[in-house]
């Protein structure tokens, strides 16, 4: 049995992360950071004798990995009116990327007590690609008195349009459709088949009061 209270827990995790920071002057600024992780989960005791039997998931060690970029500049004056430049607009830009999680492959069995249990007899069969994003953001404020002023944005997500797989279908293989086509020609069943991705490009309109 596992005690809890002296913290006699079976998980070690372990974090490395190194930053770059570059302070606001010269109109821009610049952070960088890297960040690598490992995590050790362990298995935890059984505590009664089903558990002692049947469960037989393993759990290993999973590295992780995460990379973040973010810069902020000021936009050189741009010619507006006759006369008057438009001058203040802040583009800013952020890119990140970290590692994609693990999947397994289970199996369904039957216990000694007749009942059916799902068994991890694949641990970390695959693990899902780097997700990558990249932002966007132009403002631009407007001083109204010494406590009050507005700013417009605009924001653009997932400037690449990235299609990066998040999670997959789940599929049985003991199932009647495995793999079997239906009258169009298309399998009913397809292993690894993306269910849902990263969000596509999209952009914003905003605007905020501040007093």
């Amino acid at each position: 049995y596992t005690n809890y209270a002296p913290h006699e827990g079976v998980g070690t995790y372990t974090g490395y992360d190194f930053t770059f920071s570059k302070n606001y002057s010269n109109k821009w600024s610049f952070l960088a950071g890297y960040g690598l992780s490992l995590a050790r989960l362990g298995t935890m005791n059984p505590i009664t004798p089903d558990q002692a039997l049947y469960n037989s998931s393993q759990s290993l060690p999973v590295w992780r990995q995460a990379l973040k970029f973010n810069a902020n500049y000021g936009l050189p004056a741009i010619p507006f009116l006759p006369g008057h430049k438009l001058d203040g607009i802040q583009w800013t830009t952020t890119y990140t990327a970290q590692t994609g999680e693990w999947y397994d492959r289970t199996a369904n069995v039957v216990n000694a007590l007749g009942s059916t249990i799902t068994q991890d007899v694949g641990p970390h069969m695959g693990r899902y690609p780097w997700t990558k994003d990249w932002d966007q953001r132009i403002t631009k404020r407007f001083k109204i008195t010494d406590k009050q002023n507005i700013e417009f944005r605009w924001d653009l997500y997932n400037t690449m349009n990235s299609d990066t797989v998040q999670t997959f279908n789940s599929f049985d293989s003991s199932t009647k459709g495995y793999f079997q086509t239906t009258a169009t020609g298309a399998a009913t069943t397809i292993p690894l088949q993306p269910k849902t991705i990263l969000a596509p490009r999209i952009y914003e309109w905003g605007v905020s009061y501040r007093f």
